[in-house]
């Protein structure tokens, strides 16, 4: 009977320390991108202060980075809006390729497949080779086919539904 104790008290201990290190890494992990995000909103605006229009660029290409991979619907939506408003101010194919890709991971994280799309699309016109945008773009499309098979199962659905109604009416008829 002690050896069943020892053994609870041993795993106890383990599982314990397991589940502590666990909870630690996680709140490390968000603790650090909770850091360089405010980082980011930082640079940001010391940017703004007085930086070279490249050094602006590439910190609000950072901050929206991190926006449009947050979880919060609303840092998504600045995220798209900071990208929006600074798409004319890229200075080189590179800067725009970027933004145009943040801008449809926005939209895709946003449920806007189409848009995303377009996005993606425009991004490939530009790197038709760029893995990452071509990814995406297969993401987008898959997307959009499971909503497009979703939306005819509930049109199928509800057609049965009424062609089965009809049915009964003109049964009880007769």
């Amino acid at each position: 009977m002690l050896h069943i104790y020892v053994v609870l008290i041993y795993w106890g201990f383990w599982i314990s320390w397991t589940l502590i290190f666990f909870i630690f890494y996680c709140f490390g992990i968000w603790f650090r991108l909770w850091y360089w995000w405010k980082g980011c909103e930082r640079e940001v605006a010391d940017a703004a202060k007085g930086s070279s229009e490249e050094q602006k660029s590439e910190s609000i290409i950072r901050l929206s980075w991190a926006l449009v991979h947050s979880r919060q619907a609303e840092d998504v939506q600045r995220g798209i809006a900071m990208l929006e408003a600074s798409l004319a101010n890229s200075s080189s194919p590179l800067q725009q390729r970027e933004k145009i890709y943040l801008l449809a991971v926005g939209y895709y994280r946003t449920g806007e497949f189409s848009r995303s799309r377009q996005l993606v699309e425009q991004c490939l016109e530009i790197a038709p080779d760029w893995t990452q945008a071509l990814v995406l773009k297969k993401a987008v499309e898959e997307r959009i086919a499971k909503d497009g098979v979703i939306g005819i199962g509930i049109t199928a659905t509800a057609l049965g539904l009424i062609a089965g109604g009809i049915a009964a009416a003109l049964t009880r008829r007769h």
